[in-house]
């Protein structure tokens, strides 16, 4: 990704925020593996994406999800084909804690139905990811992900701000458009140990 570490020399964003939710984006997609079926390569795009997700951050924290976007569609990452871009771009303009319409992105509407799909919900874990670390302290750490419901399924949390962190993650995770269960973060007791999962 040599690509990407060249945007962060030029645009400086909070990369240890950024390598955090990337890394919890990563574990939140094995973790969830069994709903959504995604490829690896659909792990590489969301990897990518949480890296990219506030490049523009710096140059206005309101608007940075969109330029940020723009970025990706006009900086070189030859590691991308056309479609993958479009996706990684979308994945970065979706990631901010707005009302969520993926069919007025332009980017989006000019993807088919499978890579809109993928496109979804790898941008909902992208969110919940990005949620999980609002406090940009990477202290939150995901203890388990399992089901509630067929409707919920619950991550749960420890770490020194996880309960903030969690709060935000809920305000940010999807129930339109996405097949995916709601993901609900929950807080655990402080002393509870985090075991050491296996997310490779």
């Amino acid at each position: 990704m040599h690509s990407i570490q060249r945007l962060f020399t030029q645009y400086k964003p909070d990369i240890a925020h950024a390598e955090y939710v990337a890394l919890l984006a990563s574990q939140l997609f094995t973790g969830t593996h069994s709903l959504h079926q995604l490829s690896d390569r659909a792990h590489y795009l969301l990897y990518a994406a949480a890296l990219l997700h506030d490049i523009a951050a710096y140059q206005d924290r309101d608007t940075h999800h969109i330029l940020g976007r723009d970025l990706v569609m006009q900086s070189e990452l030859p590691e991308f084909n056309k479609i993958e871009r479009q996706m990684v771009a979308c994945m970065v303009a979706f990631h901010r804690n707005k009302r969520f319409k993926p069919l007025k992105e332009p980017l989006f509407v000019l993807l088919n139905a499978s890579e809109q799909r993928q496109t979804v919900i790898l941008s909902g874990l992208l969110r919940v990811a990005d949620g999980l670390d609002r406090s940009h302290t990477q202290s939150t750490q995901i203890h388990q992900i399992t089901p509630k419901s067929d409707e919920v399924w619950m991550i749960l949390t420890t770490g020194a701000t996880c309960k903030k962190d969690s709060e935000q993650a809920n305000e940010k995770t999807l129930s339109d458009y996405t097949p995916l269960p709601i993901l609900w973060a929950v807080p655990m007791h402080k002393h509870v140990p985090s075991p050491q999962l296996d997310f490779a």
